[in-house]
This record gives structure tokens, sequence and C-alpha cells, in this order.
């Protein structure tokens, strides 16, 4: 086993990557790999849960001896039949109690339910002995998954055999590690898209704040007047502008009515359409309905050609 300097060595090397990568698999990947030297485990994998807290799924895994047995290849229910914990996983036991799991032998020991893992060591001819499993708890005590080491080494020489009782905090603190990154990493990742929904969010005020300036300029070099009734009959046709409801003025000829329909067109959301205007006192009530809603070729004497109406203009993009 590693002597206390090369622990120290290894924890100061892990605290300098934690703090310089903001990759998640990159800083979990080199938890594992320091965690795999100071223990000459050979193999490890990080296990987390996934959104819904009901299943523990491999989210890095190492191993020198059979790189096919790294990955977890199943996911690991957090719960059995009904509501209660699945306590017969080693791992999920780990997580939920926050104790770590030191095993020499998973062949001899029948407490925890390892079926899953003989099934994988009989197809791959890989065998699975000592199994070390220690909690990824966040500082709040929120469980964040497990860190796993396999076939670990007492010395380059020894036998695979079980952690002594005294380095178990030395991996616990390499878990710790690990929940840390953990929690950082994923506080990085939502802060960068909080800040790319408040930029195109400040970018859409921006343009739309732009479009009203000018809109709000164009419509009041038209309209000019300085009494105080005048300006809160502006305001007014400014608000009713960004209003879906029509809107009806009235005024004595002359009064400048349509100056104002045309600040309400410019200032509303459909000012890139055509502002059709008619004076309807004007039209003889035989053609009022033909001006408005358009008509047929040969519908009455004198229609030679299909003819839209107001209407229809005014709805034409």
């Amino acid at each position: 086993m590693q002597d206390p300097l090369s622990v120290a060595e290894e924890l100061i090397e892990l605290t300098t990557t934690l703090a310089t990568e903001r990759r998640l698999e990159a800083l979990l990947g080199a938890v594992v790999s320091s965690a795999r030297r100071l223990t000459r485990a050979e193999g490890g994998r990080v296990l987390v849960l996934d959104r819904t807290g009901r299943h523990l799924h491999g989210l890095v895994g190492q191993n020198d001896a059979a790189p096919e047995t790294a990955s977890l290849a199943h996911e690991i229910p957090v719960y059995a039949d009904g509501n209660a914990f699945n306590l017969r996983d080693a791992n999920v036991f780990s997580a939920v109690t926050g104790k770590t799991v030191n095993l020499a032998d998973v062949y001899d020991y029948t407490n925890f339910d390892f079926s899953a893992l003989y099934e994988q060591d009989a197809r791959s001819g890989y065998r699975t002995r000592s199994f070390v499993v220690a909690p990824l708890w966040n500082v709040e005590g929120v469980t964040l998954g497990v860190l796993q080491l396999i076939n670990v080494r007492l010395t380059p020489d020894s036998q695979i055999g079980a952690l002594p009782k005294a380095f178990e905090r030395v991996v616990a603190s390499f878990a710790a590690h690990a929940a840390v990154a953990m929690t950082n990493a994923r506080l990085f990742e939502e802060n960068r898209h909080l800040i790319r929904q408040l930029d195109r969010r400040n970018a859409d005020l921006t343009q739309e704040n732009t479009r009203l300036k000018v809109l709000t300029a164009s419509a009041d070099d038209q309209i000019i007047g300085e009494s105080p009734s005048f300006q809160a009959a502006l305001d007014l046709a400014r608000r009713a502008a960004s209003s879906p409801v029509a809107v009806l003025l009235l005024g004595e000829t002359g009064t400048g009515k349509e100056v104002f329909a045309q600040a309400v067109h410019r200032l509303g959301k459909r000012h890139d359409r055509p502002f059709i205007a008619q004076n309807c006192a004007a039209l003889p009530e035989t053609l009022l309905e033909s001006e408005l809603f358009g008509h047929r070729k040969g519908a009455f004497s004198g229609a030679v050609a299909d003819k839209k109406g107001l209407v229809h203009e005014a709805q034409s993009s």
C-alpha cells in the first residue's frame, strides 16, 4: 500500500486537476485513476444517480486487466419491489447508507446480490475478487452516486484482497473529491446554460427596443402637439398599438384621426403589412360592399375582372 507521502502527492495532483478541469467525465476519470494508483486496483468506476433518482448508471469506467468489463452494461435499480431500497445491491447500499463496502472476495460474500457481476465474469473470463464501494455524498448530504474499485492489492506483488480499514478513509476522501467535482461541473454547466438563455433574451429585448424606438420616433415626427390632452391621446395610441384588439378613433373632421391611425399601425405588430385608408362616406352605397370585400368578374355590369377588396388587401403581407 502507498506511503502517506504518496497519498498526499496524489491528493494534491487531483486537487489541481479539479481546479482546472470543467468536463465532468474528465474530472471523474482523474478521480478514478488516482484512486486506482493508490490502491493498485485493476479496475474502477463512478456510478451516478439518474435525474429520477431511481437508477445508478456507469459514467466513467476503467480496467486495464479487462477493458471490456470497464463499462457498466446495465442500470442498477435503487428501489426493489415497491418503495423499499434495493439494499441487496452493494452499490445501492453504499449510496443510501453512506457506508463504505470493503470485501476481500465477492464470491465468498452472500449478504449482497452479485449475480450480475458473476454473469459479467462468466462472459468475459475475468475474475472479480475484492470489491470496494464508497458513497459520493455532496456537502448537503445528498447522494450523487458511488466510487467503485475492483481487485485492489496491498503491494505490487501481493495477493488481491480487501483494503486495510485505515485506508478506507483515503478512498472515502477520493469519493468526496468526486462528489465535489460532480457538483461543481453540474453548477458550471447550469450557469453556462442560464447565461446563454440570458444572452438570447437580452438580444431579443435589445432588438425589440430598437424597433420600438425607431417606430415611436417616426410616429412622433408626424404628430405634433404639446398640450397635456394631446400627449395623453398620443400615449393612449402607443399603448393601443401593442394590443391585438380593434381600435376605434373618434373625432371631428380634420382633427387627425387618420394620422393617429397611421401611428397606431406603425407602432403595432402589423407595421410590415399595408395600411389601407378609405373614406367610406365618399363611396356610393351600391359600391360599398364591392370596395370592402371585392367582387368576381361579371358579378355586375362593369365588373370586367376579379377585384380584391380593401379588407383582403389589408390582410395581405
